[in-house]
């Protein structure tokens, strides 16, 4: 039986180091060309340009919490759809590497979902993405035979809501305790259609803002947040913040928690994966079920210690998964020894 098995899609990553781009700051006129930020990346329009260097790697949602569970030293399976292409050869070859026990789903003639990702001096960056919807998980293609674990991690990517929802119907008749960390095209779903999943799930993994798009509750109101979250997570709620740091909410507790502090930033690539995958290790390690906020604070507050640090390790350097860590690294460095965690009654 496994510890914890991730399930989702892989991609092949390139990245490009150092490319002659400017970051644009202008939200009065961005905004009305469609970037709502006010923020863009720009080239010379017809030029050729030079690259600093270039990094291949591997990663995707489900592929960078595999790397998180192995390298904790949990015993992890990787359910992981990608093309019969050479690089979705890659991405199972370094699963493989972690020795993750990996359970392909090869699409015969599909390409594997592939990032180029623009990696400027300071540690900004720009992504273009390709997924293939032919490469997404689909019922038929999962061996629920061979799921036979304590934890499920859903990285849930592009995969439909019927997909979705029959997949933790079956984790949870098989009595397997389900992580989500739902991207935005499943929050775009809304809390109604969501709420058939949520119930059935021990942790949901959001940010802050996906979390205020699936509440409607304003940004500036996270405590409201949980409490509408609360109304369809019956489990951990965890809401990040990037380098301001995370909430957690059991129902009951609620719990705030800031960063280390990082001895550079590198790459955020994958930093949000590196600390729900990191928080979920924390949970697994402690055996900590946590429903109807039955927690016990000592093991939530582990596991949002090992989640920040995990995320720290990652954004110090290059790759979804490359600085990830160890258990050994976690429990033997002095660094990670001590987080402030503030709690107070929800």
């Amino acid at each position: 039986m496994f510890d914890v098995i991730s399930i989702g899609t892989g991609t092949r990553d390139v990245y490009l180091i150092n490319p002659p781009f400017k970051v644009v700051n202008d939200k009065k006129h961005l905004g009305k060309m469609g970037f709502p930020a006010g923020e863009a990346t720009c080239f010379a329009l017809g030029s050729k340009m030079e690259v600093a260097d270039i990094f291949f790697t591997t990663g995707g949602g489900a592929v960078n919490a595999a790397a998180t569970f192995a390298r904790q030293g949990l015993h992890t399976g990787a359910l992981i759809a990608v093309g019969d292409d050479g690089h979705g050869g890659e991405v199972l070859r370094e699963l493989k590497k972690e020795k993750i026990s990996v359970l392909p789903v090869v699409r015969k003639g599909s390409h594997t979902a592939y990032s180029v990702l623009l990696l400027g001096k300071e540690g900004e960056r720009a992504i273009l993405m390709y997924r293939n919807p032919e490469d997404n998980l689909r019922l038929r293609d999962i061996p629920f035979g061979k799921l036979r674990a304590r934890w499920a991690y859903l990285a849930t990517g592009t995969i439909d809501l019927q997909t979705l929802e029959g997949l933790v119907k079956r984790l949870r008749k098989a009595k397997v305790r389900i992580a989500m960390n739902p991207s935005k095209h499943t929050i775009a779903f809304g809390k109604k259609k969501l709420g058939v999943l949520f119930e059935r799930v021990n942790a949901v993994i959001v940010n802050r803002e996906e979390a205020s798009v699936l509440t409607g509750v304003p940004y500036e109101q996270p405590r409201k947040t949980f409490v509408k979250l609360h109304g369809l997570v019956p489990g951990i709620a965890v809401m990040t913040e990037g380098a301001k740091g995370a909430m957690v909410s059991d129902g009951f507790t609620f719990y705030e928690a800031g960063v280390f502090k990082d001895k550079g930033v590198v790459d955020r690539t994958g930093a949000g994966d590196a600390f729900a995958s990191g928080f979920v290790a924390g949970l697994i390690h402690r055996n900590e079920e946590c429903r109807l906020g039955l927690c016990d604070e000592d093991n939530v507050k582990y596991a949002i210690r090992l989640a920040t640090a995990n995320a720290t390790a990652k954004i110090e350097q290059m790759g979804g998964k490359t600085g990830l860590l160890t258990s050994k690294k976690f429990e033997n460095s002095p660094r990670w020894k001590s987080l402030e965690v503030r709690t107070r009654p929800l």
